[in-house]
């Protein structure tokens, strides 16, 4: 009985030795995933608030629209360094922002060390009739799909 009882304990020993790494790189990866969702979601949020915030400016002012759209970009987070673009449609109607962020991951003892999430955001004005038939400015947001994370 001893001998079959020591016997199974040194089974154990070794399972967990090799269960525990696999375990561990398991919630390594699933923290990165959340990390670059998180950033991935903060990312888009400020470069929506931004193009919306400087289409207010449209079509009168381009040099404000660009002005306003990354000062609130900064105000939402995002570094000048992580602003790629700014630019303004050729009908002077669309502003749309690109950004970028490197994430540093939990796995990069297994060479995944940055990770890079991107988001893009277009908004346009559009002119809207009234019911009254005056004109008044409109703004319409418009976010391309695309995948959150770039490799």
């Amino acid at each position: 009985m001893t001998s079959t009882a020591s016997y199974r304990r040194g089974q154990t020993g070794v399972i967990l030795t090799l269960v525990i790494p696999a375990l561990i790189a398991a919630i390594a990866f699933g923290t990165d995933l959340a990390l670059l969702y998180m950033n991935w979601t903060r990312l888009q949020v400020g470069t929506d608030t931004a193009v919306m915030a400087g289409a207010a400016y449209l079509p009168g002012n381009p040099a404000a629209a660009i002005r306003t759209a990354k000062d609130y970009a900064r105000i939402c987070g995002i570094t000048n360094d992580e602003i790629i673009a700014t630019e303004i449609g050729p009908d002077r109607t669309t502003i749309s922002m690109t950004v970028t962020r490197k994430v540093t991951l939990l796995t990069r003892f297994l060479g995944l060390g940055l990770g890079n999430v991107a988001a893009n955001s277009i908004a346009t004005v559009h002119s809207a009739v009234r019911r009254d038939c005056s004109q008044s400015g409109a703004l319409q947001a418009s976010m391309p799909a695309e995948l959150p994370f770039r490799g």
